[in-house]
């Protein structure tokens, strides 16, 4: 029976919410909302958030001053600061190194390529200079053999006009 009574206990609030609110109540809540809003109150509010603030800052710093009050504790927090440095220091070198390592090998890797290409690029040049240099001395000899075979007989012609 417990077991019910549990379970009819459970529905009533859930009716509850769900019954229609009376006009004073949504008056009631319209003006608590106008209170929590007023510019005066919010200023008010203000202050005391930043005076708190305030007060969380100057505690915690007091309480590290009261954790650094012996001489060991301030080695020890001095030591500590000092390995986080030494550590983030060798972190920026490291990548760094790593950075320079990286783009002394791609610029190493380009120069090859580049160099490669232009050898390749110059024999290919001078390929095709030595066939156009022999093309132009067979065409040259052939020209003036032609020209010497016509030139002959006008030559003999008029040495003999001349004689």
């Amino acid at each position: 029976m417990a077991t019910a009574t549990r379970k009819t206990a459970a529905r009533k609030p859930a009716a509850r919410k769900s019954a229609p609110k009376s006009g004073a109540q949504t008056k009631a809540r319209a003006a608590k909302a106008q209170v929590e809003t007023s510019p005066v109150e919010r200023a008010a509010y203000l202050q005391v958030g930043a005076a708190l603030a305030v007060r969380d800052t100057v505690v915690e710093a007091i309480s590290e001053l009261r954790e650094l009050r012996d001489r060991e504790a301030a080695s020890r927090e001095l030591n500590k600061l000092e390995r986080r440095g030494r550590t983030a220091s060798n972190r920026v070198e490291r990548k760094v190194r790593q950075r320079r390592n990286r783009v002394e090998r791609e610029l190493k890797r380009n120069r090859t390529r580049v160099e490669r290409e232009l050898r390749t690029r110059r024999r290919e040049a001078e390929k095709q200079i030595k066939v156009v240099r022999k093309d132009a001395t067979r065409i040259v000899d052939e020209v003036t053999t032609s020209v010497e075979g016509a030139i002959g007989p006008v030559v003999e012609r008029i040495q003999k006009a001349a004689a």
